[in-house]
């Protein structure tokens, strides 16, 4: 079983068999009950071309179903006619991509196993805003395995919390699945209250709001996680760290953007510092005929009128101080397809404006920060119809 990443091609070869050889792909997902339900089957011809990149088949079905199950079957004779034994492989299918460099049909499954146990971030290091939970996402495309794949929380080393993770593993007489939607998961690590407010009503206790109440919140700060252990399928010499950067922002406002990365999977970046919010409108327009009002006197009228008027939304932000390492988040933003944001508590469509981004060498820059500009994918003015 490998991975496909759909964004990028992946091809089926015909190996040695003649023109005329045909590759059934089929397009699914297993449910809860471990039935494989069909979402599309396609036959596809060689003719007289040896690879056939099938990534578009699949492609039509990743909006809606964030992993699909794959199954190729390759039919066909050799060159003296004689059939051939049917070839089937099985995949696992996500909106991911894969670099130039890495080459054709690049499968991350053994990395995402046996290197970073399932972790499909793009950064060892997350840096969060301090109020809200961590979110870390994991993708699993290996065979189905009963042992659960453990999250541990520490803060200074001490253990704060344990998670199982199965991936929504199951076993029907004697067939062992994973549910696909379950293969991707994204672990909430809860916290301990987060403010003194938080940590007074959660006692029991009555809380009379004040002016120094913020100030001396800063001095009792409650349990912080700082690091994330993932151990795959149980196995403790796999173990991958995750380690978690909580940050304070008390002079803006912290936005935080989630993007399909190069896994196909949704990942957070928090931008902490100074963001600008800018507005373009759009119009057409017309000369009105008022000539019988401005005789009468009335100078209210619009000789130029407008028709069709709306907006769009930007908004520039600042991620303030973060290591090198983050340019392969910055990367990979730039490259998603898929981009939200987290405002005014809504999550909301965006698309990145940068055309052009430096990715910054700590050598060159000496502190980095990245300035973002998105812009809201939909038009101020509501025109959904």
């Amino acid at each position: 079983m490998s991975l496909i990443l759909a964004r990028s091609p992946f091809y089926v070869s015909k190996g040695n068999l003649a023109d005329g050889a045909t590759v059934l792909v089929n397009v699914g997902y297993r449910d809860g009950a471990g039935v494989l339900v069909t979402l599309a089957n396609y036959t596809v011809v060689f003719r007289s071309e040896s690879d056939i990149d099938i990534s578009p088949f699949i492609r039509d079905f990743l909006g809606k179903y964030p992993v699909l199950e794959i199954a190729t079957n390759l039919n066909g004779s050799n060159g003296q006619g004689v059939p051939q034994p049917q070839v089937t492989e099985n995949h696992i299918a996500v909106e991911g991509f894969g670099y130039y460099e890495e080459g054709a049909n690049k499968d991350f499954t053994d990395y995402l196993s046996n290197n970073v146990a399932y972790y499909a971030g793009s950064n060892q290091v997350v840096y969060r805003n301090r109020t809200e939970p961590v979110r870390i996402p994991l993708l699993n495309p290996s065979a189905p395995s009963s042992t659960p794949t453990i999250v541990t929380s520490y803060e200074k080393g001490v253990v704060q919390s344990t998670e199982n993770i199965d991936f929504g593993f199951s076993n029907v007489g004697g067939f062992d699945f994973y549910e696909t939607e379950k293969r991707i998961d994204y672990i909430e690590v809860e916290e301990a209250p987060t403010s003194f407010e938080e940590r007074v009503l959660d006692d029991g206790g009555v809380f009379e709001s004040g002016n120094c109440y913020n100030q001396y919140d800063d001095l009792y700060c409650s349990s912080t996680i700082d690091e994330i252990v993932i151990t795959p399928d149980g196995d403790t010499s796999l173990n991958y760290t995750v380690k978690i950067v909580p940050v304070v922002e008390c002079k803006y406002i912290p936005y935080r953007l989630t993007f399909l990365n190069k896994l196909g999977v949704k990942e957070d970046l928090w931008f902490f510092k100074k963001s600008t919010n800018e507005m373009s409108t759009q119009r057409e327009s017309y000369k009105a005929n008022t000539v019988s009002d401005y005789i009468a006197g009335d100078l209210t009228q619009h000789s130029y009128s407008s028709y069709n008027l709306n907006g769009r939304e930007t908004l520039s932000m600042n991620t303030g101080f973060i290591p090198e390492s983050f340019k392969e988040n910055i990367k990979q933003l730039g490259l998603s397809e898929f981009v939200w944001i987290e405002k005014d508590g809504q999550t909301l469509p965006v698309t990145v404006k940068n055309a052009q981004l430096l990715l910054k060498q700590s050598v060159n820059e000496k502190l980095i920060n990245y300035e973002i500009e998105v812009e809201f994918a939909y038009d101020i003015i509501n025109n959904i119809g």
